[in-house]
């Protein structure tokens, strides 16, 4: 399996089945907030990355073998819409699947009209809009060269055409865009938009910048008041989902973290590559664990990694 992960529990989604169609950290963003580390190769540039028949064949195996999943989720390790697999793929898995269909997306590319018809097949769209003004977008989110105002007219444009269901994302960084000027900011900004839900959310997993903390309850019970004029607000919290939804191989993939962690410490991105995962699922899985405490979270050289607690490093 190489461009299909889990299922695995999703805060969100449930038990989700991932779809990964881009190279790790191929994205157009460099969020401080993203669980995989800092991006690698950012482009706006869409090209083709994997064999649409290779991916709907591993989909179609994992159904086959009868495990729980809620969801059909194209995210993984970068930003999904800059395959130009992503619509076909689509369309094929839904040819023989009767699983919703979510996109997870940064949305920079949402205002292509191309982009737009190729998503409008799905049943759920996840478009994250973290910050309505240009400062607190350019910190958050590292964009190559794009204004917060292309970014939320491409936002608008996609739901007023779309037929499914549509949960903004706002990620919320301590200091950053953690007022409510910045909320009644990206409330403005989205004016115009359909919305079901907003997904009020918050720095959970290790960011790519160790200081990109997390924002308390008080202030995103203030924040969610604000945002609740574009859509209801639910602030999510840590997956609840029980482990009899995961098998033999999430049970592996875990032992095999732990393992790795208790000769040494490690960061997300360096676990999923000597281990062989995909950096979304080993991300999942450290989220876990931390909470579990069964690991703990360090900075080493301004970078977080994990360990077993009084494990030697």
């Amino acid at each position: 399996m190489n461009h299909v992960f889990g299922p695995v529990p999703s805060r969100r989604l449930g038990n989700s089945l991932g779809v990964d169609l881009v190279p790790f950290k191929t994205c157009s963003f460099d969020c401080v907030y993203c669980q995989l580390g800092r991006t690698s190769h950012q482009t706006a540039e869409r090209q083709s990355f994997v064999s649409p028949e290779a991916v709907v064949a591993e989909v179609r195996d994992t159904i086959a073998r009868g495990v729980a999943i809620d969801y059909i989720t194209f995210s993984g390790s970068g930003e999904p819409t800059l395959s130009l697999d992503i619509g076909p793929i689509m369309r094929a898995i839904q040819g023989f699947a009767d699983i919703p269909v979510a996109v997870l997306t940064n949305s920079s590319l949402l205002g292509r009209d191309e982009v737009r018809l190729e998503l409008a097949p799905a049943d759920l769209v996840v478009p994250s809009f973290d910050a309505g003004t240009q400062q607190a977008f350019e910190r958050m989110n590292r964009p190559l060269g794009m204004s917060v105002g292309d970014l939320a007219s491409g936002i608008v444009a996609f739901t007023r055409g779309f037929g499914g269901q549509v949960w903004l994302e706002v990620m919320i960084v301590r200091g950053v865009n953690d007022t409510v000027a910045e909320a009644e900011a990206i409330v403005a900004a989205l004016d115009g938009g359909r919305f079901h839900r907003v997904q009020l959310n918050t720095v959970v997993r290790a960011p790519a910048d160790a200081d990109a903390g997390p924002a308390g309850a008080a202030r995103l019970a203030e924040l969610a008041a604000v945002l609740e004029q574009l859509a209801p607000v639910d602030v999510i919290g840590a997956y609840e989902g029980g482990s009899e939804t995961h098998d033999e191989w999430t049970q592996a993939a875990r032992d095999d973290i732990m393992g790795a962690l208790a000769r040494r410490p490690c960061g997300v991105g360096e676990l999923a590559a000597s281990l062989g995962l995909r950096a979304a699922v080993v991300g999942k899985y450290v989220e876990a664990l931390e909470r579990d405490g069964r690991i703990e979270r360090i900075v080493v050289g301004g970078a977080p990694q994990f360990r077993v607690p009084h494990a030697e490093g």
